[in-house]
């Protein structure tokens, strides 16, 4: 790969991708909103505002053929209860694909989430309770569907990124795995499911090397599972990172109800990255969590 394109380039996994294509020497053409602060000073990111130009332009102020274009932007993940914003994450995926083929793209892979696969079956099924997160999970599944038609009829090979729980320094300080770290440095009682449930983690350089490689070989119309090999509960990873921590937290398992939406990891193939690919993760739980948690420290003091 010479040439990439990422939107979202600004975001948790966008400017990893991002920082780690240009450190490999890859020329990055990097969509961000307004900020670029995540990303590094290099030469071989070009930094475009996409608030600034319009989609139809894109092409012109890119004009180079990419190798690759990986598409993360999306307005409303962690507010997901607008429908409008919602439709318009959908539309603005269909236009990236538009864009990608404007520039000779060879594939284009598409940041999803494992959950869209798994939230039809509550939605669907009889005397339902959705929730509003059902929203996010119906617009990243229509925008999976619709770019991946789009991309095989427009001669473009569509790779789909299913991605689990990425983790570590720069991720959302809500997330599930940040939560539980911040109560446990602070030794505070912890409310949780029962924990019976599969789960998922991966590093954040892991998840950005794994997305990169989908880029470079991953299979036309493929979807790969992105996390690790092991899939376990939730109740052993959080075990887990209690004694990685050394925490004296008590851990209030059964104290909050479990929610009707989970992974179901038998709809994937989970070891085919590693196995079609040759992924492999460099970074084990204990010491992503001890990297994740220095972090965590040094943004409290």
């Amino acid at each position: 790969m010479k040439t990439a394109v990422v939107t979202g380039a600004n975001g948790f996994i966008g400017s990893n991708v991002c920082n780690t294509l240009a450190e490999s020497g890859v020329k990055v053409f990097a969509l961000v909103n307004e900020r670029s602060d995540n990303l590094r000073d290099s030469d071989n990111i070009v930094i475009i505002k996409t608030n600034s130009v319009h989609v139809e332009e894109l092409s012109v102020r890119i004009h180079e053929d990419i190798d690759c274009f990986f598409h993360f932007a999306w307005e409303g993940a962690f507010n997901s209860s607008d429908p409008t914003i919602q439709a318009k994450n959908i539309s603005f995926t269909c236009s990236m694909v538009k864009v990608a083929k404007e520039l000779n793209a060879d594939r284009f892979v598409f940041s999803g989430t494992v959950m869209e696969y798994s939230f039809g079956k509550v939605v669907c099924s009889d005397d339902s309770q959705p929730g509003l997160r059902n929203l996010y999970y119906a617009a990243k599944q229509a925008s999976n569907l619709m770019a991946r038609t789009l991309c095989y009829n427009l001669g473009i090979k569509y790779v789909e990124a299913a991605i689990m729980n990425g983790y570590g320094p720069g991720s959302n300080r809500n997330s599930f795995m940040n939560s539980v770290l911040t109560k446990m440095l602070a030794n505070e009682p912890i409310k949780l499911t029962k924990g019976l449930q599969d789960y998922d983690f991966i590093y954040i350089t892991d998840l950005a090397n794994a997305i990169i490689l989908l880029g470079e070989k991953g299979k036309a119309n493929c979807c790969y599972y992105v996390g690790s090999d092991t899939p376990r509960r939730i109740r052993d990873y959080v075990e887990s990172m209690k004694s990685i921590v050394g925490s004296s937290s008590e851990l209030l398992f059964g104290a909050i109800e479990d929610s009707p939406v989970g992974l179901d990891v038998t709809q994937f193939d989970i070891g085919r990255i590693y196995s079609e690919l040759g992924f492999r993760q460099t970074v084990d739980l204990a010491e992503g969590v001890a990297r994740t948690v220095e972090w965590l420290k040094l943004l409290g003091s």
